[in-house]
């Protein structure tokens, strides 16, 4: 599959061309939630401003990455939390936070302040001091059946005690921890992970780690163990995401599905499932609605052209 970037997207048929070469957790996640936002997002290639959530985890993403810039005895909560606000001024001129800017300066205040405390609770999860990473925000890629997939592993930890070396794959959460019940769906995309990994370098994970630092308490790591039986079952339920999407782009239809989530979806106000009207509407026409929505600011991820 090419991934299309530059042509323009046909109103009816066959969109298999339009596909990503690869795509990431997060794309076959979204496609399982709803065919048609995954429509949006990766074939139309729009996308949303900034939240204040996803602002906050982004800056304190960078604080945990950059804390290991320094070395061992350095690594401590006053050297990291300063990253915050030193990222946030190399964002706050880029278009998509405009939104986060325009909220005002007291709370602007506020959400630095918040992230700069989850990055403080993160030391009270672990000490930085006592490891080194082999690898931060490292890039994994690979085939998984037909698929082509890639993704960004926060942090791996290759860790070597008594002859027996062991890898640890992190991810870093600043939202709140979900119930159990849930749980399985929060490492739908370290499974990949761990899926790639093994393709890449052969090893198989002792151990996927999420690591949940909103409240600091230890109690908030949610672990799973890895093993080659879990890899293969990945590998087979992401290449039947896989080939869903692909039936789905051949037919030139990516119908809706609804749900809870669909409250917090930005693509609700053009959606056929809440909007019978706007069935079969033009693509510029949908573009054109989402920019309004979006403030009036490019849409387009990669300035795709229109039909």
């Amino acid at each position: 599959m090419t991934t299309g970037a530059k042509r323009a997207v046909p109103q009816h048929g066959d969109l298999r061309d339009f596909l990503p070469e690869r795509l990431s957790p997060s794309r076959l996640q979204e496609y399982q939630q709803c065919p048609k936002r995954f429509y949006y997002s990766t074939i139309l290639k729009l996308r949303s401003a900034a939240t204040e959530a996803t602002t906050k985890g982004t800056l304190a993403h960078f604080a945990f990455e950059h804390i290991f810039d320094h070395p061992r005895g350095e690594r401590t909560a006053d050297n990291a939390v300063p990253y915050v606000r030193t990222h946030w001024e190399e964002l706050r001129g880029q278009a998509s936070y405009a939104k986060i800017v325009e909220l005002g300066e007291e709370k602007v205040e506020a959400m630095l302040g918040e992230a700069e405390q989850m990055v403080r609770n993160w030391f009270d999860i672990e000490t930085p001091d006592n490891f080194d990473p082999v690898g931060r925000e490292r890039w994994v890629r690979g085939l998984l059946g037909k698929a082509g997939v890639h993704g960004i592993i926060d942090r791996l930890d290759r860790i070597e005690r008594g002859g027996e070396v062991r890898w640890y794959i992190s991810d870093y959460k600043t939202g709140k921890r979900p119930d159990d019940r849930y749980i399985a769906k929060a490492f739908f995309a370290m499974n990949i992970y761990a899926a790639l990994l093994f393709e890449e370098l052969g090893v198989v994970a002792h151990e996927l780690r999420l690591l949940y630092v909103k409240d600091g308490k230890k109690e908030d790591i949610r672990r799973q163990r890895v093993t080659e039986e879990g890899i293969a079952r990945t590998r087979r339920e992401v290449g039947a995401i896989y080939d869903a999407i692909v039936r789905d782009a051949k037919n030139g239809e990516f119908r809706p599905k609804t749900g809870p989530l669909c409250n917090w979806c930005d693509f609700q106000t053009m959606c056929p499932a809440f909007h019978p009207e706007l069935e079969g509407i033009a693509i510029d026409e949908v573009v054109a609605r989402f920019e309004k929505e979006q403030g009036g600011e490019g849409a387009l991820q990669e300035g795709l052209p229109l039909s």
